[in-house]
């Protein structure tokens, strides 16, 4: 027996089950071959079908259980999805599928309970979505000014923040975060609002409005949103690390400018051999990486401009065979120093900090 083989036959020897009949695995396939053409109406009442018919095949739990996904995914119909859940469940209690319908009949009757048109509703904006958010993002609008009891009232305020926040209009997701957070407290979506608060404000430098909203969630009786807090707290401390990095590179060099502009007044008019050196060399990587994107393209663009400056000031002070060891290694550190502090503000700048430190930790992708 081959290897492939062997692994085809596994689960077969480990339940010690009958093998599948011809008749009903045809079926099956049949039916998921029409769900793969789109057919999904079809496709549903086959599968069905094949259950009804032959309720003890070894197929007739997947098809009655693909039936259900296909109800509630597709087609809209949480109601018979629910129905098809449960009959999965109860009918057959040993197969593999029978956890997996539980929960979801028991989610889908605790959604049920404000009426079966708004879940339809739910369900199919959510599918909406990925083809035309902005309409998705009306509809959701509408649907919670019609059902403001909806059952999955905190699921749909969560998901049209998110969608808001995704088309620009951060202020109005905001809101529906707010929202949520007052009306469903207790409620696990709440909780991932307030943490989409944070890392927002976080984006945007507020991180005194951020810290305490991370805290909260630190403080929080569920592990996942303690994690998230002490995770968002850590990102707090490395952003004012950074900022604090930003301004002392901004200061030197300043300084360092300001310096070699007043130490080499007299010389600035001339350029500098180093400087003709210099520019086709910078200008070669600025151009490559303006090839990967937009953000590498600026950080190397201003690496390169800056470091014409830095080399046109340096040339134009006093040379360095003049000067004793002393002076020419003090030289060296101010410029490395320099140059460190314009690259780490290039890269900060465009938002590639976090990348490099992982290219450094990781090596390159290629």
């Amino acid at each position: 027996m081959s290897r492939l083989a062997a692994l085809w036959l596994l689960p077969s020897l480990l339940w010690a089950a009958p093998s599948p009949s011809p008749h009903g695995q045809a079926a099956f396939e049949a039916a998921i071959r029409r769900e793969a053409a789109g057919e999904y109406a079809a496709a549903a009442a086959d599968l069905e079908a094949l259950a009804r018919k032959s309720p003890d095949d070894n197929f007739a739990d997947d098809a009655l259980f693909e039936a259900a996904v296909l109800s509630e995914e597709r087609l809209s119909d949480p109601a018979r999805a629910a129905r098809l859940y449960q009959e999965v469940a109860t009918r057959y209690p040993q197969s593999r599928l029978s956890r997996r319908a539980r929960t979801r009949a028991d989610f889908l009757a605790a959604s049920l309970r404000t009426g079966e048109a708004p879940l339809a509703e739910y369900q199919r904006i959510q599918a909406q979505g990925a083809r035309d958010p902005k309409a998705a993002t009306a509809a959701m609008e509408k649907l919670l000014a019609e059902h403001p009891d909806f059952a999955l009232a905190d699921q749909a305020l969560l998901w049209l923040g998110n969608r808001l926040v995704e088309q620009g209009r951060e202020a109005e997701g905001v809101q529906r975060y707010l929202e949520l957070e007052r009306r469903f407290p207790s409620s696990d979506k709440s909780l991932r609002a307030k943490k989409a608060r944070a890392d927002l404000l976080l984006a945007h430098g507020k991180t005194g409005e951020a810290r305490p909203l991370y805290q909260q969630l630190a403080a929080s009786h569920e592990t996942i949103a303690r994690a998230a807090g002490a995770e968002g707290l850590a990102a707090v401390r490395t952003w004012l690390v950074r900022r604090g990095l930003s301004i002392a590179a901004i200061v030197y060099l300043l300084f360092f400018v300001g310096f070699h502009g007043v130490a080499g007044r007299r010389r600035l008019r001339r350029t500098p051999t180093e400087l003709l050196y210099y520019l086709p060399v910078a200008g070669l990587f600025a151009a490559a990486g303006a090839t990967e994107n937009a953000a590498i393209g600026w950080a190397t663009g201003g690496m390169a401009a800056g470091g014409a400056v830095i080399t046109w000031l340096t040339g134009a002070s006093t040379p360095v065979e003049t000067v004793r060891w002393p002076e020419r290694a003090l030289r060296a550190l101010a410029l490395t120093l320099a140059v460190l502090s314009l690259a780490f503000i290039a890269i900060q700048w465009t938002g590639l900090t976090d990348l490099v430190l992982e290219t450094f930790r990781a090596g390159p992708e290629r």
